[in-house]
């Protein structure tokens, strides 16, 4: 089964002893994710998003790992 859209519970990773960290994101920050890290988030009210994938290639491992 492939999710191309899945968002857990944060309580879900916290009851498995998995950390859990919070950022609120402004206007002109990035937020950069790491290899082998579970993200999610929302938007709320007028928004405009933009997400772009980019790796280097000492990310490449990591990569045939998660295939």
């Amino acid at each position: 089964m492939k999710f191309l859209n899945l968002q857990l519970n944060p309580i879900f990773a916290l009851n498995k002893n998995i950390p859990v960290y919070r950022t609120d994101q402004k206007p002109g920050e990035f937020i950069i994710t790491f290899p082998d890290v579970y993200h999610g988030g929302f938007s709320h009210g007028f928004n405009c998003g933009e997400a772009v994938n980019i790796v280097t290639p000492e990310w490449i491992p990591f990569y045939k790992k998660a295939i």
